[in-house]
């Protein structure tokens, strides 16, 4: 039974922490850092009389990269945002008597979606859409004749559609022909190139359209757009690049929309200025998946404990390494027999040393203990009964903290509000423990068991402020489970003890 609850435990803790860490891109240290780009598009157009409306392409929704943090601004006009059953997204600002020149911005951030998230899970294929849908633009009737014409001559040397896209691409590119040339254009530029593809391609029934979109790596500042063709292969969209017919993935490419149709549309007025400009942000992982939370509904992204106020979630960051610490003490006391005052009190010790560093605590606690110890033999003669006798060396003790903490802050040692952190009830029962333990067993086995109290408490303390520990049990608070598991196994740990070695040795001999 304790076999299989424990296989669970850590089936499902390690579980969690692998999804997470892998496939919703959690941070695994606490220096990872990692990059958010920050996308403006700003429009202008020139004053109108009678009013105007500006229609322009934003990235989708969905995609290699998320969306955050969106702003649509506007001078005086009114905004709508429409979706089209392809991705698209269209915002639609519109405004009467513009008497200035006007400007609109869209301004987001975006983060890069985890490896599994890939376009072909957004993007539907021909047989989800409506069925009068286009993936390229009409065109007269002579562009058709043309289009048929150069896929017969193309298809003829093409073993499948991939060489076939391939190929026709690369005659479009070259434009050696007049047919070619006559497709293309005159503006002999990549857009213009994938819109002829597209065009082309949909002649032979095969579902084809243009993308446009922008580089999303070091560069910054003002980045001119790229655009491509996707073909649909019958179960994915493969995206082609233009300026050399190869397949490609472009995972570096941030979608901006996808048709013949331009970035830009203004009705009532003249377009003055479109700028698409690009910035890198290198920020920390940590803070990277604050932000990205607030654009997902996966309940595994947004089940962290990074929506907490900040002196809450250093609270929560510190009660997640108890756990860890009580670990170190049930290892110590079980497998290698460190004796110490009480079950938990080395990890309350180091919970108080936070509070200061290691040196500092160490003298207060021996100064606490020392006064306090001297303090209780002096009861012991009065003879007092249990209960009277904890509560004065417990007055004692807060009256020794008080002197303290009154010294500090006079020498400015800045230790002296840390004083108060100290558990002055384990304090007062390690002083009541330390002293029946000398009555009894004599000074030897008190100092044993008051010096291995110190060492789990200092190997309590190192564990639980390693930034590691602390980043991943906060990060991913599921790997308790697995320490939850641990001790369970520890439980049913009968053997001898790294101390009990020395004891034995003259046994072993004997087997």
């Amino acid at each position: 039974m304790l076999r299989l609850l424990c296989a669970i435990l850590i089936l499902v803790g390690f579980g969690l922490f692998g999804y997470r860490a892998i496939m919703l891109d959690f941070p695994l240290t606490p220096d990872e850092r990692s990059v958010l780009w920050s996308l403006e598009i700003q429009t202008q157009i020139a004053p109108a009389d009678d009013g105007a409306k500006v229609s322009v392409f934003i990235p989708p929704k969905e995609g290699r990269f998320r969306p955050m943090n969106e702003k649509l601004l506007s001078d005086r006009m009114s905004l709508t945002v429409r979706s089209g059953p392809d991705g698209n997204r269209k915002a639609l600002w519109s405004g009467g008597n513009i008497k200035q020149p006007a400007t609109v911005y869209y301004r987001a951030q975006f983060f890069h979606q985890p490896f599994h998230d890939t376009d072909k899970r957004y993007h539907k294929g021909p047989e989800d859409l409506p069925e009068n849908y286009r993936f390229a633009a009409e065109r007269s009737p002579e562009q058709q004749t043309l289009a048929k014409r150069l896929m017969s001559e193309t298809a003829r040397n093409a073993y499948d559609d991939d060489v076939l896209t391939s190929l026709l691409v690369d005659r479009l590119r070259t434009g050696q022909d007049t047919v070619t040339r006559q497709l293309v254009g005159k503006e002999d530029t990549d857009t213009a190139i994938a819109s002829a593809a597209a065009f082309v391609l949909s002649q032979n029934d095969t579902a084809a359209r243009v993308v446009h979109g922008i580089p999303l790596g070091d560069k910054q500042g003002t980045i001119p757009l790229t655009a491509w063709i996707e073909r649909w292969t019958g179960e994915e969209w493969q995206a082609y690049d233009v300026m050399t017919g190869d397949p490609v993935g472009h995972k570096d490419m941030l979608v901006l929309w996808r048709g013949d149709a331009p970035q830009v549309t203004v009705d009532g007025a003249s377009l003055r200025r479109i700028r698409t400009a690009v910035t890198p942000l290198d920020i920390g992982s940590v803070a990277a998946l604050a932000e990205r939370r607030a654009g997902t509904e996966n309940l595994l992204v947004m089940a962290t404990l990074l929506d907490l106020p900040i002196n809450t979630q250093l609270v929560v960051q510190m009660l997640l390494t108890i756990p860890i610490g009580v670990l170190v003490l049930v290892f110590m006391r079980q497998f290698i027999g460190v004796p110490t005052f009480g079950t938990f009190m080395p990890v309350l010790i180091a919970l108080a040393f936070n509070a200061t560093d290691l040196l500092t605590g160490l003298a207060i606690l021996g100064t606490i203990l020392l006064i306090g110890m001297s303090f209780r033999f002096f009861f012991s003669k009065l003879n007092l009964l249990l209960v009277p006798r904890l509560a004065a060396t417990l007055t004692v003790i807060v009256m020794v903290m008080i002197l303290v903490s009154v010294v500090a802050d006079s020498y400015s040692l800045g230790t002296g509000f840390s004083v108060t952190l100290f558990p002055i009830v384990i304090l007062t029962m390690t002083i009541e423990r330390l002293s029946v333990t000398w009555e009894e067993n004599g000074p030897e086995d008190a100092s044993k068991e008051f010096v291995g109290s110190i060492v789990v408490a200092v190997a309590a303390y190192f564990v639980m402020n390693l930034a590691l520990v602390r980043h991943l049990l906060f990060i991913y608070p599921e790997l308790l489970l697995v320490i939850l598991a641990i001790m369970l196994m520890m439980g049913r740990y009968s053997g001898f003890r790294l101390s009990e070695l020395r004891r034995f040795r003259d046994l072993s001999k004997e087997w």
